[in-house]
């Protein structure tokens, strides 16, 4: 880090503020913000940091505010604060809205424009901006690398993104048996029915297992039972976003009502996982709990092996059958 002076941090999102604390630098910290994630703050910090941000209404994005994360900031206690550094991840393409704007319109976002943007409005002309939109696995790891060498800790970035990867190519060697050729579905939505995107079919296929979505690194795609039932998923995880475990075991009654659902492989096989879906879309080193999670869900592992205990919920075929008789009122 340059100079004398310690830098003044600024993190807008949950899977940054982790790593910040992974980096063991969290004394940097001056406030945070954001929404998602599973990092809940370092406790070892004496003092609750500010929290700049709040959710804001409509899904079309306009000012700065908007733009800067995935909620909206407070710009004037941004400023208060003069960080040296404001760490980010925010859409590079979203819908800027207008009055001849549908939801379909998006435009990419010029990062160096938001960053002459920002450094205005704190009125500081140094302030750093790190901002990224990891889309894709192998872009989460470059950008925890980038993340270290931007706070100056590029030894640190570096040992995270390959400790990692070498988790995920692990389990993936050491479950290939068991994974391998299962045809998978991760639904990040019951109502509407979501099939996840971005790097979910990347772990997919690194345990070489057949992801529903051919095109990983797009959103989240809606799709039918009809779709879901000609795939002939083997494993089905719902992990809805931001939905704690129990949320999600609750949506079996919803699926219960879906002609189509028991009649897929994986409801026959005892395939079906409910799980949180917080870590799994966590864009940091938090995903490796995701990570761990989905690998025991594709290879049948019980909860507990390699990731937490009582992690994750898989519903039993002979459970499904019971449930039907005797649990509804």
């Amino acid at each position: 880090m340059a100079g004398n002076q310690q830098p003044r941090i600024v993190s807008l999102h949950p899977s940054l503020t982790e790593l910040v604390a992974l980096f063991s630098l969290s004394d940097l910290l001056v406030a945070e913000g954001g929404a998602g994630g599973i990092f809940s703050g370092d406790t070892t910090k004496k003092t609750k940091l500010p929290f700049l941000t709040e959710p804001f209404e409509g899904t079309r994005r306009k000012t700065l505010a908007q733009l800067l994360c995935n909620q909206q900031v407070d710009l004037r206690a941004l400023a208060e604060l003069s960080p040296s550094i404001v760490c980010t991840i925010t859409p590079s393409q979203v819908d800027l809205g207008g009055p001849s704007s549908s939801l379909t319109d998006e435009v990419v976002i010029n990062i160096d424009e938001l960053r002459a943007q920002l450094r205005g409005a704190c009125e500081n002309d140094g302030l750093k901006l790190l901002a990224y939109d990891p889309r894709r696995f192998e872009q989460i790891l470059e950008m925890i690398g980038d993340f270290g060498r931007g706070l100056g800790v590029a030894a640190a970035g570096r040992d995270r993104a390959q400790r990692l990867k070498a988790q995920t190519l692990d389990w993936g060697q050491n479950f290939y048996d068991r994974m391998k050729n299962k045809r998978v579905v991760v639904l990040s939505s019951i109502s509407p029915l979501l099939s996840a995107g971005n790097w979910v079919p990347d772990l997919i296929t690194l345990a070489s297992a057949q992801p529903m979505e051919v095109n990983p690194g797009q959103d989240d795609r809606e799709i039918s039972w009809d779709e879901l039932e000609a795939f002939r998923p083997d494993v089905i995880v719902v992990a809805p976003r931001e939905a704690s475990l129990k949320q999600s075991v609750a949506l079996l009654p919803a699926l219960e009502k879906v002609p189509a659902f028991e009649r897929m492989p994986a409801a026959k096989r005892g395939e079906v996982i409910f799980a949180s879906g917080d870590a799994l879309y966590s864009p940091g080193y938090g995903l490796v709990n995701g990570i761990s999670m989905l690998f025991s869900s594709i290879a049948g592992l019980e909860s507990g092996y390699i990731t937490e205990r009582d992690s994750f919920y898989r519903l039993r075929y002979v459970e499904l059958q019971r449930h039907k008789l005797f649990d509804k009122t």
